[in-house]
């Protein structure tokens, strides 16, 4: 039920790419957004949120993280009469090698 209704509700897509030293998440605006908010969670603790990013930005440069954790993104779109559901998540983990790591999803509405 709940893939259902984030299909149903969500009108954007999300993508992760994980670089050595940051990861960065794209996504496709929500129809009526005029912001869209950033939450990301490290390894299995909860949902933090990261930033919010007015429109039109589609995209975030998280920075702050650390080789060898695991960090996994959702955004929410934020609009005059509220929030929509969180999209589904998007993970990346940063590989201790050094080497450039491509993760990504998509949410298909």
């Amino acid at each position: 039920m709940k893939k259902f209704l984030i299909g149903m509700l969500i009108a954007f897509g999300i993508e992760s790419t994980a670089w050595a030293a940051s990861v960065t998440v794209n996504w496709t605006a929500g129809a009526n957004a005029t912001s869209h908010r950033v939450e990301r969670k490290v390894d299995a603790a909860p949902y933090a949120s990261l930033t919010t990013v007015p429109m039109p930005t589609a995209q975030y440069m998280d920075t702050t993280v650390a080789v060898g954790s695991a960090y996994c993104y959702r955004v929410v779109a934020i609009g005059t009469l509220g929030e929509a559901v969180p999209s589904a998540e998007c993970c990346a983990a940063l590989m201790p090698t050094g080497t450039a790591s491509d993760v990504s999803c998509t949410i298909n509405p």
